[in-house]
């Protein structure tokens, strides 16, 4: 038992090792989406940066009050 529990049972690499091992199968069947912005919904770079705002400013736990609160704020920071 002892000589078991001391084995790992994991191996932790960095992405850029993973990368440098990784192999890539050419053939593989993958299928892109491409779903076109809604006109009525907000999209773009400048909505992006605003979610990302939010996003970090919000505590996540955060109630629908406070979510448009910060969204307010940090949408009049980015103008």
């Amino acid at each position: 038992m002892r000589t078991e529990a001391g084995l790992a049972s994991l191996r932790v690499v960095t992405a850029t090792e993973q990368a440098a091992v990784a192999t890539f199968d050419a053939a593989a069947d993958v299928t892109v989406e491409t779903v076109p912005p809604d006109g009525s919904r907000p999209h773009g770079k400048r909505f992006g940066a605003l979610v990302h705002a939010v996003l970090a400013a919000v505590d996540l736990d955060a109630g629908p009050a406070e979510v448009g609160r910060v969204a307010a704020l940090e949408g009049r920071l980015l103008g």
